[in-house]
């Protein structure tokens, strides 16, 4: 199974974020700052999960524990 291609996205001035498939941005459905700011973080889905069920993403920092 491939994993599911999403980001998550921060706007760059509010800091505001949402979380969008990549059908959403072809399909112009995700919210209107994602387009109008280049600018802003996008961060890929790793496709991993932590202990907790919480998804995780390119630049989360992780705690390892023994």
């Amino acid at each position: 199974m491939a994993k599911e291609l999403k980001y998550r996205m921060i706007h760059p001035a509010t800091g505001e974020g949402t979380i969008v498939t990549i059908e959403e941005i072809i399909k112009k459905q995700a919210p209107s700052w994602v387009y109008e700011h280049p600018d802003c973080v996008k961060e890929l889905f790793t496709g991993a999960v932590d202990e907790a069920g919480d998804e995780i993403y390119e630049g989360d920092v992780l705690e390892v524990k023994p």
